[in-house]
């Protein structure tokens, strides 16, 4: 875990969280990257006079997030290594509950979980976030959206030891979705279990806007890269097109709307056709991306029957939420 400027309460909470594990053979490596903040080092040193799992790395100076974890897991002695980050609280039984399936499936390089929201976006609170549970699943995901969610991460170390620096230190922001990409590529399967092992905090004051813009603009670059190595062949205008519908950017023109839904077929049909296996989650992926196009079109109620009869419309998929902000 890396630590940085969260807010006491929540630290405590996401270090005893660890600490009151059902799994107790740990260690517990916790980097602070916030040297001149000295409430840092004094909380962590507290929990390790009464705690002797506790290891404290403090950097010199504040190098970020991507060096820290890579400074981490290089100092990591364990067979498997779990993330941890200082705002989230992991479910007592979430460390047992991936050791056993890592124990179970020898073929796993890294699993992940549901998740739980909560904070104080009262829309999403207590909401469960589900992600892909099989390899493959991942694999199909990967073009749209993150299908790992980083601090519920399990990994197997002897897998990801050989790949180490295992993140990219040129990037400052989506490290575990290049990280995704580069498994994946190294033939490493990934898995994520269907149980919820993690509350993850939702706030307001998490993200800069800049770093927001930056984490997509390394996503869609991720999206595009996927895509091409699948096969799929796009001109410059959709790969354009592609970006801003993955920076969820509004569309003002009825022509924009006409073309993303015709990309969004073309990258159905083609994902469709190379694993016909996978289409559950290819149909749900492209529905979600289709409604982002519609609610964030500038016309949309002019528009209703349109989303509607589009073959990208999946009624299995219609939430009451959705359909209520679809109509309003």
């Amino acid at each position: 875990m890396s630590i940085y400027n969260e807010p006491e309460e929540w630290l405590k909470d996401s270090i005893e969280s660890i600490l009151h594990q059902s799994f107790s053979n740990l260690e517990f490596i916790i980097v602070n990257d916030n040297p001149v903040r000295e409430l840092n080092g004094s909380l962590v040193r507290r929990y390790m006079d009464i705690d002797s799992r506790i290891r404290l790395i403090e950097n010199a100076e504040n190098i970020g997030l991507t060096c820290s974890l890579n400074i981490a897991f290089k100092e990591a002695h364990g067979t498997y290594i779990a993330r941890m980050d200082g705002d989230d609280i992991s479910l007592p039984e979430r460390l047992e509950t991936q050791f056993r399936f890592m124990e179970a499936h020898p073929e796993i390089g890294v699993c992940g979980s549901w998740v739980q929201f909560f904070g104080n976006l009262r829309f999403l609170s207590q909401k469960v976030y589900k992600v892909p549970l099989t390899s493959r699943q991942i694999k199909s995901a990967l073009p749209f959206y993150n299908p790992i969610i980083h601090p519920t991460s399990f990994f197997r170390k002897s897998v990801i030891e050989p790949l180490e620096p295992l993140y990219d230190e040129k990037y400052r922001s989506a490290q575990d979705y290049l990280l995704w990409e580069k498994l994946l590529n190294h033939t490493i399967d990934l898995a994520n279990i269907k149980n919820v092992l993690l509350r993850y905090r939702i706030s307001e004051n998490q993200i800069s806007s800049a770093l927001k813009q930056s984490q997509n603009t390394v996503a869609s670059t991720i999206r595009l890269r996927t895509l091409e190595k699948l096969g799929l062949h796009l001109s410059e205008d959709e790969k354009s097109l592609m970006m801003s519908l993955a920076n969820r950017e509004h569309l003002t023109l009825q022509s924009q709307l006409k073309d993303a839904e015709d990309l969004l077929l073309k990258t159905k049909t083609f994902l469709t056709d190379v694993d016909s296996s996978n289409t559950f989650i290819v149909e749900q992926t492209l529905y979600s991306e289709w409604l982002y196009c519609y609610l964030n079109f500038a016309f949309k109620r002019k528009n209703v029957f349109r989303f509607f009869r589009s073959s990208l419309f999946q009624l299995r998929f219609l939430s009451l939420r959705s359909f209520v902000k679809i109509l309003i």
